[in-house]
């Protein structure tokens, strides 16, 4: 179940790219919402990085949690800063990335609701992707006012060009390694399947998909014909969080960080 779990947001404030996802839990209990936080902020490629917030005990001991997975795996050096009580600057610049993630999340999901003609619940797996795509969606298509830019054109130097489906819509997909061969690759045409696009593989630009058997990487993507991209059954069907891709495999320590 997925219901009332929290939400992280990370936005910086040197491109503003967000990153926001749902885990399992507040704080360090579970590897997954460390791990993500690391692994946000290296991304971006930052030399000197001031990770904010407010005074909540788990978000200040999941913010020591990350700067030592940054220290040990990245070798970056990340000062943690807690914002004083009230101060509604420093408040002020996360709180309108959680508003933006929050109406981006509602428009999501009505748009599936509307392509597959039925009704997300707080309870669906699929619900966390939505939280995840968020995000990415923002980062890379929202231009700010000040410039006209994209926080991902701020941080890549050039914008996001890749055509994107609708976030549930359902799509072919196949996992192919770019070294195959062109005959190789048309051997398995035969071999596309249909699951539910979920968002993106941030280090890759590969997508994720939802079946029922659990989320996939898959490099090659196929759109259906718009009269096939809507199905409740499939879309319900979806299992699978970004911190347990395969929810029947057995948990290991490398399924709660093996996600960018």
């Amino acid at each position: 179940s997925t219901k009332c779990l929290p939400i992280l947001v990370v936005k910086d404030s040197a491109y503003g790219v967000i990153d926001s996802q749902v885990v399992p839990n507040k704080g360090t209990k579970h590897p997954y919402p460390a791990s993500m936080l690391a692994k946000a902020i290296e991304r971006r490629g930052l030399p000197n990085i001031i990770l904010r917030s407010d005074q909540e005990p788990s978000i200040v001991e999941l913010k020591r949690a990350a700067a030592v997975d940054l220290r040990e795996k990245f070798g970056l050096y990340v000062q943690p800063e807690e914002s004083k009580v009230g101060d509604s600057k420093a408040n002020g610049f996360i709180e309108r990335a959680v508003w933006d993630v929050e109406g981006m999340i509602r428009t999501l999901v009505s748009q599936a609701a509307a392509l597959h003609n039925t009704k997300i619940e707080t309870t669906d797996d699929i619900l966390t992707w939505a939280v995840r795509y968020a995000g990415q969606i923002i980062t890379r298509a929202r231009r700010s006012a000040e410039d006209g830019m994209t926080a991902y054109e701020r941080m890549k130097g050039h914008p996001y060009r890749r055509a994107l489906p609708v976030w549930s819509e359902l799509v072919l997909y196949m996992t192919v390694r770019p070294e195959q061969t062109k005959q190789r690759r048309e051997k398995l045409e035969e071999r596309y399947l249909c699951g539910v696009f979920l968002g993106l593989h941030e280090r890759s630009d590969s997508v994720v998909i939802g079946t029922s058997e659990g989320c996939k990487v898959a490099n090659v993507m196929k759109r259906l014909p718009e009269n096939q991209r809507g199905d409740a059954t499939l879309l319900r069907a979806v299992r699978g969080t970004p911190w347990k891709m395969t929810p029947t495999a057995q948990a290991t320590a490398e399924d709660a960080t093996a996600l960018p």
